[in-house]
């Protein structure tokens, strides 16, 4: 086996890192905050004000917009990838030099990739040949810069031109293409839009086959060298239209059972509505625990510690982690619990597309129906990053944005239960939405005090049910 090292230097963006880094302030008191604060939201959040209870909120509400503000500073120079003619992914120019998704790129170029943690490299393997590059790991993707990547893979050409990079490889089978496109439909499953580029073509509806695949928690595959997509590992017939492979719903049915969906789609004209992430409760002496990510088995700790001092948690859960864990996610719900959308595979949604975010949500929002028969009523941006289309995004999935005004900082590996413990109670305020994660054993160790302090000082703990509800009745009578 050939094998050859290419070594390019990373870069650390520790900026994006800094809103879980949030430091406990030693002079705010748990009954003394520091008073109320007004700032001015961001335009795109479609509110104009917030008010702050102490001033771990108004530090924990900064890092979350400044986070966002530079991530989408650094991905202001973006690149849309087309390989052998077909839309794979988003590459981008930092500081002149342009950086691509190494996975995306090299699968669909029959390369096997793999993540070396170990050595903080990505593994590309094809037939005698094997390479280890040194990759930008950013937003949950592995990025390399495209000369090490043409390179290393041998692609054929690479052109770049404004907002676009084509790819080409020699072997490249031509596609057929629909060079005319008809006019767009809104396509919907179980009433939730999954885009607004649908297609009839020769009295077939057409839907862009990644995506509608997505949304069902199928594996999509390209192969540039075949000319080919595949659903699942079963090829399926396609076509192209403006560089997206489309596929009609009788050819989909053939490796994917649509019957227990609910399918419609119309041209109506959609209207933009914003809205608005939720970041706190109303002033009352209530408050939320929320709990984000994956879950296993390791979870029932953490619900045996929250049966034992009689509170119920809302649980933002990832969704590809849920077939292997079905009857985790039952008994989280079986215990009273709220279960919550975020997202299939937790990447920055700065990082994908429109129809990509959707795919993201309603691909989760399936699978949890399937299981417990309840479509969530509620998302969180892994991270917190969001943006205007992607709050109106999730309200058009039938999704309600829940950020959180109270960072216990469980999200650091190294944080000890007396950390976290400090963090919250001396942040803990009226309303407050407080943000901790599933399968942290030092989480689970500083609960009990956490909740039984809080209540010594009268506090409740809800659910985000019981806090949404109660700002809705408050804002109706206004």
């Amino acid at each position: 086996m050939k094998k050859r090292s290419i070594i390019i230097f990373s870069i650390l963006i520790l900026g994006l890192i800094l809103f879980l880094t949030l430091r406990p302030e030693k002079d705010i008191e748990l009954d003394t905050p520091e008073g109320e604060v007004e700032l001015n939201i961001p335009e795109e959040s479609d509110e104009s004000t917030i008010t702050f209870s102490n001033l771990h909120e108004k530090e924990n509400f900064n890092a979350i917009h400044e986070a966002n503000i530079s991530t989408e500073e650094r991905l202001e120079k973006s690149l849309n990838i087309y390989l052998n003619h077909v839309f794979v992914d988003v590459g981008y120019d930092w500081d002149g030099t342009i950086f691509v998704p190494i996975r995306s790129i090299s699968e669909s170029l029959n390369w096997a990739v793999r993540w070396i943690p170990e050595r903080q490299m990505i593994q590309l393997a094809k037939e005698n040949e094997e390479y280890y590059v040194a990759v930008v790991n950013l937003f949950g993707k592995a990025y390399i810069d495209i000369d090490t990547l043409e390179y290393s893979i041998n692609l054929d050409t690479v052109f770049v031109s404004e907002g676009r990079m084509d790819i080409g490889t020699s072997n490249a089978i031509p596609w057929r293409h629909l060079d005319q496109k008809p006019k767009s439909l809104n396509f919907y499953i179980n009433d939730m839009l999954m885009t607004k580029y649908a297609y009839e073509h020769e009295n077939e509806i057409y839907v862009p086959t990644k995506i509608l695949a997505t949304s069902l928690g199928k594996v999509f595959r390209y192969n540039a060298e075949e000319g080919s997509v595949s659903i699942d590992g079963v090829e399926i017939d396609a076509i192209l239209m403006d560089g997206i492979p489309y596929t009609n719903l009788a050819s989909f049915e053939k490796v994917a059972d649509l019957s227990p969906y609910h399918i419609r789609y119309d041209d109506l004209e959609k209207v933009k509505e914003g809205a608005v992430p939720v970041y706190k409760g109303t002033d009352t002496k209530k408050v939320a625990l929320t709990f984000d990510d994956y879950i296993d088995e390791e979870v029932f700790p953490l619900l045996d510690v929250l049966d034992a001092h009689h509170v119920k948690g809302t649980f933002f859960i990832i969704g590809n982690t849920i077939d292997r864990n079905k009857d985790v996610l039952r008994e989280i719900y079986r215990r009273g619990h709220i279960i919550a959308n975020h997202t299939w595979e937790h990447l920055n949604n700065h990082s994908i597309t429109e129809d990509e975010f959707r795919a993201q949500l309603i691909s989760t929002q399936l699978v949890i129906q399937e299981n417990i028969g309840i479509l969530p009523n509620y998302y969180r941006p892994p991270g917190g990053f969001y943006n205007a289309k992607m709050l109106r995004i999730a309200k058009e999935v039938g999704l309600q944005t829940i950020m959180w005004s109270l960072n216990s900082n469980d999200a650091l590996f190294d944080s000890k239960p007396a950390h976290i413990k400090e963090t919250v109670l001396k942040g803990l305020a009226n309303g407050s939405i407080i943000v901790m994660h599933t399968k942290r054993n030092s989480t689970i160790e500083a609960l009990p005090e956490i909740i039984k302090r809080a209540k010594e000082k009268g506090y409740a703990f809800v659910t985000i049910d019981e806090l949404i509800n109660e700002r809705s009745a408050m804002n109706e009578t206004e």
